[in-house]
Parts: structure tokens; C-alpha cells; sequence
């Protein structure tokens, strides 16, 4: 069955699923480098006035061959439907919810290429859209789907003719210049194979003198082939690509594939190279023009299978020993550049001497810059941590955790905020360190809900920083245990604990908290307070206590999400003008944040304050806004919102 068959089976399924009311349901399989993601993004195209929009095309395995994490495939559904990443929720039962109301109206197309873990699937199939469609795509059949409805699709090999027209295409203007009957038997050699076809011809763009010999070396590796299965016959091929690169370039590819995330810079490349990072950028793009890279411009990736055979001939050529001091000396690069970019986002402590050893900025980044940084070199730096202890680098581990603490923070990355700092406790010694890591690790588990763990994690963390006379970790300390207990309702108990939080500060010295740091801590507990009061009702204390948080984020702060966060609590608390002045003043910087739900929450309050000014068309503007940005994050409060509209008249 030619691939032709497949995409009009393919459609043809879809279309009856269509007509019967059912979620359409396909499994495209085939071996590496067939073309099965080429071939759905085929139909995708071909069936695009079935569906909303560009398909919903997610990754389910990691570069190192494993599945993603529990909520990773629901995170970036949600970010392809268009929530912003930092509006979503923590747990997975949130993610699903919101997932699924967002598909509620549309007609979406959902891909997930390289599922390893098949559980993950029933989050994704769109029970209440179902116009919308799921395709899964595999190296290998999962028999497990058949039962689930997944009906089934195997990508075979290119049959000769279309194996030739693939080869000719990727020869582009050098096609004219070799005979037919070597581009027909190259083509064979490549058996069908479409990564192959594409890697064997690059070899030839703008070389057709090579045509001959290279015909000669597969010739002679062709009895091998046919002893291999197909999916041994990709890094035979590539074995051939390998040896027609210059010595430099060799080196370059076999290097590279040490950096362990899923793409790298110019920058990243010069560590294991030894080299500038211009003359790096140099050799990356001579291996992107023989198709062994991809890059978007700026950054570079390997193909999956081209990078395992990179890694095996860096590991056979360059000594398991060499191959480890670059991966440690990555580590240890990553660290220092992470240092400036963290304290971009924000000026809090570090414990321990472990950050007296990272050296001081050579640079410096706005904060902008540095959002942007963390999110193109997250992979790595998430690989760092999990290779770290092994490499003997645990304390780059212990760093990295406290430098990436404020992006997984502010992004929402809880799973991945939980797991680095695991590894960083499993390996952290230094106690004023492991006190600061169950500080992070508690804030991780009370943001997703899991009170009591966060309790344990507070607890240590409030032990080791009296044991150890750490002022600044007792004041922080007492603030979280402040949170906690807010949490839970106790807020007699958390004003009780922010009150302990103040009085640290108040009676430590410079030398034990610096003056800056006592500033920003008094802002925090301040608007901490002000919540608290705000709640129990006393409106009088919690503008008291929020003005006095103002005072530290006033305009133009380095953290203009506490500042927003401050005048959302006062607006709160007040009534009438003042109210709504503050709210509105909220509501505009979460906008130029892109703080979504937090702008939305700002929007029902000040719908609420102009409700009690009698102000009927500023209730309409703030609630219908509110209500376009909950639908938008598939938030809970859209019935709630729709109700106050009802009682609005509207």
C-alpha cells in the first residue's frame, strides 16, 4: 500500500468518524527515518478545512529516548491552544480541565509524535470535541491503542518511483549533472528510506564529481545492509557521511552531540569545541549544509537518531574520559551563565558558600533578555541538573536548582521544579544549601497542592536555619510556614508567623541580612500580611500593611508583578475611586506582564468595585473581558463570571 492509499484511508476514516459523532482516532507507525511525521503533516494539510486552525503537534519522548513528563504533553496542548505559560494550572487535574473546555467549541487536529508512555493518551483525546481528531505516531505499533479505537496505519518504504523523484528533489540543480542510471541506483541503495535519501544527497549538492565514488563505498557496504534491519541501515549510511567530512567537521559533529538538551547555541557549541563562538557558528552551518544539523538560524539541533551516532563515534573516537571533562566543563559553563540571567529576574538570597565559588557577572542582561535566555537553554539546564552528580558536579547541580528556581517559579513548571530539586537534595552537603532547597521544594509542593509535604519541607528548612543561625533563612522561614498556613484557612496562625518573620529582621544585623535584602523582605511580609487581614476582613490593617509593601515596589520596580500583586490587594480593601484606581492600575501592568489569570482575577474585582459605583458599563467592559481571558486559559471561574454577567443584565 503506497503512501497515496494511506492519506486517502486516512481521510476516509475521518470523515466517517465525522459523520458517526465519534472522535476520530489514528496510529501512524513505520521505522526511523520513513517519513511517518512527513506523511501526517501530509494530511494535516490536505484535510486542514476539516479542523481549526494549524494541527495541535506535540512531542512525547525526550532527546535521550524517554518519555516527557507526566503534564508536559497537556502544558504544551495548552500553549498551542493559546494560554499563555504562565497561567497554567499547577496540577494535572487543572491542566485536563482547562485543556478540555478550551477544545469544548473548536475542531482541532491533536499529534503526538514519539509517544513512549500510551497513559498519557487519555488526557489528550478530546471527549467533549468530537470533531476534533488524535494521531499518534510511533517507531513501533502500540497494540494497546487498538482497543482504545486508534485505528491503525504502517508507512512503508517509498516504492522506486517516488524514491527517485525524493532523491532528485533533495539533488536540486546538481540532479543534471549525474547520470540517471546513478541517481536510480543511489536511490535504491537508500532503500526507500526518506532520512536516508535526504542524508545520502546533500552529500552530492554541488559535488556531482563525488557521485561515482560514493556510489562505490555504498556499493561495498551494500552485502552489509542486507544482513541489518531497517532500522540498522540509518547509521550505516551515516557512517558513509561521516567519513567524507573534513577532520574539523568530524570533530564538530562527533562534540556537539555531547550538549545534552534538545538544541544549543553558537555559545554552548564553543565549550566542547575549544573555540570562539563565531568560529563556532561557522562549522555548525557547514554541518547544516550537509543536512547532519538543523538550525532555525540561530540555534542547532540534531536529528535523533544522527545525534545517538554522533554520541557513539565521541564516546569510540574521543575516550569516555575526554567525552566526560566537556560534559563537567558544560556544567560548570551553564552555571556561570545562568548567574546573570537569574539575578535579572530577581534580587533573592542564595545560602551557603556554594555561590561564593560562582563568579561574578561579566555582563549584564535586562530581564526580558533573560526570560527569553532560560526558555531557549531550559532543556539544557534541566540536563545539567540530571547529569551533574554523575559527572561528579553534584554542587552544579545544588546551583543550578536555586538559579532556575524563579523561571520554574514564574512559568509554572512544576513537575520539572520538583525534580531538580530532588536531584539537588539527593547530592546537596552544605547545609545552609540543602536548607535552601527545601525552602524551593516546599514553595513547588504548596503551589501544586500538596500541603503536607510542603509542611515537611518547611519544617527542615526551618530547622537547619536555626541550627545553623541563618537569619536570613529564619525569616523566610516563618514566612512560608505563614503561607502554609494561610492556606490551609489558619490565618490567625500565619499573621502569628509573619509576625515572627518581621521580628528577625528587625533584630539582625547588616552583616547577617543585608540593608537591601531587609527592605524587600519587609515589602514581602507587608503585602503577606495585608492578605491576611484582607481576608479576616479588618480593611483598615491590610491597607496599612499593603501601603507599607508599596513603599519598597513603587513605580518603575525591578518586579512589577509584586507591585501589581500590591495594588490588587489594596484595591481589595478599599472602596469607591480608590478601589478601582488601584485595580485598573493592577490590571495594566499583569497585561504588559501577560499575566493572564491574574489580570482576569484583577478584572472581576474591579467589575465588582464598579458594580458598587453603580458604574453598569464599566461592570460590563471589566466582567466580559475577564470572561474572554478565563475561556481563553480554560479557567473554572467561566460559569462564575457568566453569572455575574445574568445579574448585570447581561
Amino acid at each position: 500500500m503506497d503512501r497515496h492509499e494511506v492519506l486517502s484511508q486516512m481521510r476516509d476514516h475521518l470523515r466517517k468518524c465525522r459523520g458517526d459523532g465519534h472522535i476520530c482516532r489514528m496510529q501512524v507507525h513505520g521505522m526511523p527515518g520513513v517519513g511517518t511525521s512527513s506523511l501526517v503533516r501530509e494530511f494535516a494539510e490536505r484535510q486542514r478545512d476539516f479542523f481549526d486552525g494549524q494541527p495541535i503537534w506535540l512531542y512525547g519522548q525526550q532527546v535521550d529516548g524517554n518519555s516527557v513528563a507526566e503534564t508536559f504533553l497537556l502544558r504544551q496542548a495548552l500553549l498551542n491552544l493559546g494560554v499563555p505559560e504562565t497561567e497554567l494550572a499547577a496540577t494535572r487535574e487543572g491542566l485536563k480541565a482547562a485543556y478540555h473546555q478550551r477544545l469544548s467549541k473548536l475542531q482541532k487536529l491533536i499529534v503526538v509524535d514519539g509517544l513512549v508512555r500510551s497513559d498519557l493518551l487519555k488526557d489528550l483525546v478530546p471527549e467533549n470535541s468530537p470533531e476534533s481528531a488524535i494521531v499518534v505516531i510511533a517507531h513501533e505499533l502500540s497494540r494497546s491503542l487498538i482497543p482504545a479505537g486508534f485505528e491503525r496505519y504502517w508507512v512503508k518504504k517509498l516504492p522506486d518511483e517516488e524514491a527517485v523523484d525524493l532523491f532528485r528533489y533533495h539533488l536540486r540543480e546538481t540532479a543534471a549533472e549525474i547520470d540517471d542510471s546513478a541517481i536510480e541506483e543511489l536511490a535504491s541503495l537508500c532503500r526507500g528510506i526518506p532520512l536516508l535519501i535526504e542524508v545520502v544527497a546533500a552529500q552530492l549538492v554541488g559535488r556531482a564529481v563525488l557521485a561515482g565514488p560514493l556510489l562505490n563505498k555504498l556499493r561495498e557496504s551494500s552485502s552489509a545492509l542486507l544482513r541489518f534491519d531497517d532500522e540498522a541501515r540509518i547509521p550505516s549510511f551515516l557512517e558513509v557521511a561521516y567519513k567524507e567530512l573534513p577532520k574539523e567537521l568530524r570533530c564538530v559533529y562527533r562534540r556537539c552531540a555531547l550538549i545534552p538538551g534538545s538544541s544549543f547555541s553558537a555559545d554552548a557549541a564553543a565549550v566542547v569545541l575549544g573555540s570562539s563562538a563565531d568560529d563556532a557558528a561557522i562549522v555548525l552551518h557547514d554541518l547544516v549544509d550537509q543536512n547532519l544539523l538543523i538550525s532555525d538560524g540561530e540555534r542547532f539541533d540534531f536529528h535523533d537518531l544522527v545525534r545517538i551516532d554522533a554520541q557513539e563515534k565521541a564516546n569510540r573516537e574521543d575516550g569516555a574520559q575526554l567525552c566526560r571533562e566537556l560534559k563537567a566543563e558544560l556544567v560548570t559553563w551553564f552555571v556561570g551563565e545562568a548567574n546573570p540571567r537569574d539575578r535579572a529576574l530577581s534580587d533573592r538570597w542564595r545560602a551557603g558558600p556554594l555561590f561564593d565559588q560562582v563568579p561574578e557577572p561579566k555582563f549584564e542582561v535586562t530581564r526580558e533578555e533573560a526570560l527569553d535566555w532560560f526558555a531557549a537553554e531550559l532543556s539544557n539546564l534541566l540536563a545539567c541538573v540530571r547529569e551533574a552528580p554523575a559527572l561528579g558536579r553534584g554542587e552544579a547541580a545544588v546551583q543550578l536548582a536555586v538559579l532556575l528556581f524563579k523561571y520554574l517559579h514564574y512559568h509554572h513548571h512544576y513537575d520539572v521544579w520538583l525534580e531538580v530539586h530532588d536531584i539537588a537534595l539527593d547530592v546537596a552537603t552544605d547545609r545552609a544549601a540543602r536548607m535552601q532547597l527545601h525552602q524551593q521544594r516546599g514553595a513547588g509542593h504548596l503551589a501544586v497542592g500538596e500541603l503536607d509535604r510542603a509542611e515537611v519541607d518547611f519544617a527542615e528548612f526551618s530547622r537547619i536555619a536555626h541550627e545553623i543561625g541563618d537569619k536570613q533563612g529564619q525569616q523566610s522561614s516563618y514566612e512560608w510556614i505563614g503561607k502554609l498556613k494561610a492556606k490551609r484557612g489558619d490565618l490567625r496562625g500565619a499573621l502569628q508567623d509573619y509576625a515572627l518573620s518581621w521580628e528577625v529582621v528587625e533584630e539582625a544585623t547588616a552583616e547577617e541580612i543585608s540593608p537591601e535584602q531587609q527592605e524587600r523582605m519587609f515589602a514581602l511580609i507587608s503585602l503577606q500580611r495585608a492578605r491576611a487581614f484582607g481576608k479576616l476582613g479588618d480593611r483598615e490593617r491590610a491597607e496599612q500593611h499593603v501601603s507599607r509593601a508599596l513603599e519598597y515596589f513603587g513605580e518603575g520596580t525591578k518586579e512589577p508583578d509584586n507591585r501589581a500583586k500590591c495594588l490588587h490587594t489594596r484595591g481589595r480593601v478599599r472602596a469607591g475611586v480608590g478601589a478601582r484606581a488601584d485595580l485598573s492600575a493592577a490590571a495594566e501592568l499583569f497585561r504588559s506582564e501577560g499575566a493572564v489569570k491574574l489580570l482576569a482575577d484583577v478584572l472581576v474585582d474591579l467589575g465588582d468595585a464598579a458594580a458598587e459605583d453603580g458604574d453598569a458599563a464599566a461592570v460590563v467592559e471589566s466582567y466580559e473581558e475577564a470572561l474572554v481571558l478565563y475561556e481563553k486559559i480554560g479557567d473554572t471561574k467561566v460559569d462564575e463570571v457568566k453569572a455575574k454577567l445574568e445579574e448585570s443584565g447581561h
